[in-house]
């Protein structure tokens, strides 16, 4: 077959096409996991795309500068222009939060050159040959290369994303004798700036350290600057990063990803961080946090909010949090956005809660009854990922039969997870655990917005150690029950589960259901075990549900030197395409 050439106007439109895909994940400030594709995954592939279409010829490269507008991290690889091998461990954490940005930034003259890549990697080793005998940073020959973008034209960035490195606390770089990190930002935005022709000359004022721009912008085409990783536990130190940023339009508009509330947290602190940032995206909530505190968070960036993490509450904790979340609120959206598409008649799809905007809620190690837990969901009105840990000693007794019971000795856990801590009567309490699952499994059935599921093993009294026998198949009433619930949602798409080596609940999900493609099975090693005839048995699984497009078998065993879990991956399957 003979290949044949679009038009050059159509490969421009084509490429057009791509840029706002590029510029979109770009932009993005976390994307969930699915399909084994993570935030930094992705970062990676976007990168790739860039690069490969800016090789093919100087049409497309030039088509390419011209239309991308999201810079991330200035598009530049610092670490190129400093010589430091004293820090190479700090070089190497940062440039996995900088995901490896062009390095491209030492070459002004090849912007048009399909070589670009070879020309800048020679120049950087000349650079740092140069500086061998000098650890001294020229950080004036660093500002003036800044926004000198192979790609990426500084005249056209309308969006810039900054990361932050958690193992420096730091932006980019960490110097034993120097701190650079905040300079270097300040200055790369004032760049940036002053490129655009945004402010008036006369109005820069000169300081010791940077030049602060006092005046009004009238016209700049950097319009949003998003941080996408300043997730500190420290309040205080939060507020003095997005501080210490350079005075200037887009500094007083912040994206943010990511707040951490516990009992530190103040009203004040709330108030500071919402005079700079207007659009947050992520609420860890941790013990004993001040409802007041968490009202206001809430109140105030609810429009934007989309993930939720509630963990490490004790039942008596919980309630304030539970009895917050599932009140009502004043929408602070259309009221169209606030049903859910769910086919029920349940009176909660008529109102609107904390909770019904969020997209990602995680919701663990926590003590809470099965009811309450039900009344929570509820209020999840489009949650598309959904992450929940129950005690499965609990879990397995209550979903099991008596002779189960008795043959197997199964015993109920004594930290009463999943139960209301006011019932005494074994009667009452399996009373109670029925009527809540068979509306949990109800819930879950009718909803249809959900696509990853994550569900582990956790109790408040024994950790993350079952004491159901290891190895041991669960019974055939468990492995019945807890598949329907997860087989009934035909929008779920991937399964992350905690589990023993035992595939009785993956047979009764696969039973009924064939959406769900993507599994991911981890289960941490209590004792030595032979793992054959199960990854045996899970390879004639795939073989018999060939819509499943990937499957992952995770062995976690515990490391006394490094006082951590090490992941083994024993079973790998990837679907061709």
């Amino acid at each position: 077959m003979n290949n044949v050439l679009l038009p050059l106007y159509l490969q421009k439109y084509i490429i057009k096409l791509l840029c706002k895909h590029i510029d979109y994940n770009n932009k993005l400030i976390d994307l969930f996991q699915i399909k084994d594709i993570d935030y930094r995954k992705n970062e990676s592939e976007i990168k790739k795309l860039m690069i490969s279409m800016a090789l093919v010829n100087n049409d497309w490269f030039k088509t390419l500068s011209n239309n991308l507008t999201v810079s991330v991290d200035f598009n530049f690889n610092i670490f190129n222009i400093f010589n430091n091998n004293n820090n190479n461990n700090n070089n190497n954490n940062n440039n996995n939060n900088n995901n490896n940005n062009n390095n491209n930034n030492n070459n002004n003259n090849n912007n048009n050159n399909n070589n670009n890549n070879n020309n800048n990697n020679n120049n950087n080793n000349n650079n740092n040959n140069n500086n061998n005998n000098n650890n001294i940073i020229n950080i004036n020959n660093f500002i003036e290369n800044i926004g000198k973008f192979t790609i990426i034209k500084k005249e056209n960035i309308k969006i810039l994303k900054l990361h932050f490195d958690h193992n420096t606390e730091l932006f980019y770089f960490y110097n034993n004798d120097q701190n650079f990190g905040f300079d270097i930002v300040n200055q790369g935005l004032e760049k940036l700036i002053l490129n655009n022709k945004a402010i008036t000359t006369d109005s820069i004022i000169e300081t010791t350290t940077t030049t602060t721009i006092k005046s009004k912008i009238k016209k700049i085409k950097l319009k949003k600057l998003i941080f996408r990783n300043v997730n500190l536990n420290c309040n205080d130190k939060l507020l003095e990063i997005l501080n210490s940023l350079l005075e200037c339009e887009v500094t007083k508009k912040l994206k943010l990803f990511e707040i951490y509330l516990d009992r530190n947290s103040t009203i004040e602190f709330i108030n500071n961080l919402e005079k700079i940032v207007k659009q947050l995206f992520s609420i860890i909530i941790a013990p004993n946090v001040n409802i007041e505190v968490l009202t206001k968070a809430l109140t105030i960036w609810l429009k934007k909010l989309t993930i939720i993490t509630i963990k490490d509450f004790k039942m008596n904790e919980i309630k304030s949090i539970y009895n917050l979340l599932i009140i009502p609120i004043q929408s602070p959206l259309p009221l169209i956005n606030t049903i859910n598409n769910n086919n029920n008649n349940n009176n909660n799809n008529y109102y609107y809660f904390y909770l019904s905007n969020i997209k990602y809620f995680e919701f663990s190690k926590n003590q809470i009854s099965l009811n309450q837990f039900c009344n929570l969901f509820k209020t999840l009105k489009i949650v598309e990922h959904f992450s929940i840990d129950f005690c499965f000693d609990n879990l397995i007794y209550y979903l099991s039969n008596q002779d189960e019971r008795k043959s197997l000795g199964l015993e109920k856990c004594f930290c009463g997870n999943l139960l209301s801590r006011d019932l005494i009567c074994l009667e009452e309490k399996e009373k109670e655990f029925k009527e809540s699952w068979l509306l949990f499994k109800k819930l879950f059935k009718e909803n249809n917005t959900l696509k990853t599921l994550t569900i582990c093993h956790w109790c408040n009294t024994f950790g993350s150690t079952e004491r159901y026998q290891y190895g041991k198949p669960y019974p055939n009433s468990f492995n019945k029950e807890f598949g329907e619930l997860i087989s009934i949602n035909q929008s779920l798409k991937s399964l992350e589960m905690l589990s023993p080596p035992t595939n009785g609940i993956i047979k009764e999900i696969l039973k009924n259901n064939k959406t769900l493609n993507y599994f991911e099975i981890n289960t941490l090693e209590k004792s030595p075990y032979n793992y054959d005839q199960y990854l045996e048995e899970l390879g004639l699984i795939i073989s018999q549900n060939q819509h499943i497009e990937s499957f992952t078998f995770i062995k976690n065993s515990w490391n006394e030197q490094k006082i951590y879990w090490d992941d083994d991956i024993l079973f790998k399957y990837e679907k061709k395409k």
